[in-house]
């Protein structure tokens, strides 16, 4: 890098994808990952799967700060101690459904499209927006911030691990309680502040994520994939569809 970058890489599904910075490797299967990468750096970024499955904005460090009219001393803190260890450095987060939904829009666009790079502009403006909007919401939290134990963090991530790993079953939020070790109240509020979506919207998205990957790699009609995936009538499987990615998923298939 001959500047100051800052890359924000989103996969949306759970694809395997890697982060080779300088000598090290990281391989990494979360949803939104912040890389700094001080003047000299060097990022190679690959994914385990064939076609665009995720989304990288690299920005200068000094040209956000100015689009965005933050004061040197005033700009997201978490961008501004990464940088000054002038070293390259890569932090993760949990993956905000908003973002999750623009990258996916991304992803399903037509690339022979003739307006795709005023939509790539557009949506890549909206990505940055709604990353940078998380971030520093999440640092306008008290000082010292929510403060979760490794046990807790530990049971929220088992709920999120038994819903992906189990798509199809609806679970019920005493069954979700129990495999977390808490109470519903605790979990539903701490599943919500680490993964910035309730336990609800992120079934939603793990469905509409599975569904959207059969579009595209099997033959299944419509109708049998919103079967398999749950849903008893194709047209519930239509609305909840189209209720989540903007357009039905026949115009999905059409596309690929």
């Amino acid at each position: 890098m001959s500047d100051d970058v800052v890359a924000f890489a989103v996969s949306p599904g759970e694809k395997s994808r890697s982060f080779r910075i300088a000598d090290s490797l990281s391989d990494d299967n979360r949803g939104l990952a912040i890389i700094c990468l001080p003047k000299g750096s060097h990022l190679e970024i690959s994914t385990g799967v064939c076609g665009l499955r995720s989304v990288t904005l690299l920005v200068q460090f000094d040209a956000l700060r100015r689009a965005c009219r933050i004061p040197g001393s005033n700009s997201l803190s978490l961008l501004d101690t990464m940088l000054r260890e002038s070293r390259p450095k890569l932090t993760h987060r949990a993956l905000p459904l908003a973002v999750q939904r623009a990258a996916e829009a991304v992803i399903s666009a037509p690339s022979a499209d003739p307006f795709a790079e005023l939509f790539y502009r557009a949506k890549a403006s909206e990505l940055l927006w709604l990353i940078l909007d998380r971030l520093h919401h999440e640092e306008q939290l008290p000082e010292g911030g929510l403060v979760i134990s490794q046990v807790a963090s530990a049971g929220v991530e088992r709920v999120r691990r038994a819903i992906a790993e189990h798509v199809t079953r609806n679970w019920t939020t005493d069954e979700l309680s129990r495999i977390a070790g808490m109470n519903r109240t605790k979990l539903r509020y701490l599943f919500k502040h680490i993964h910035g979506m309730t336990i609800f919207d992120y079934r939603t998205a793990i469905i509409m994520q599975s569904a959207d990957e059969m579009l595209q790699t099997t033959d299944l009609s419509v109708a049998e994939i919103g079967f398999r995936l749950g849903y008893g009538e194709p047209s519930s499987f239509n609305i909840a569809y189209k209720r989540f990615y903007g357009h039905p998923p026949g115009q999905a298939r059409r596309r690929h």
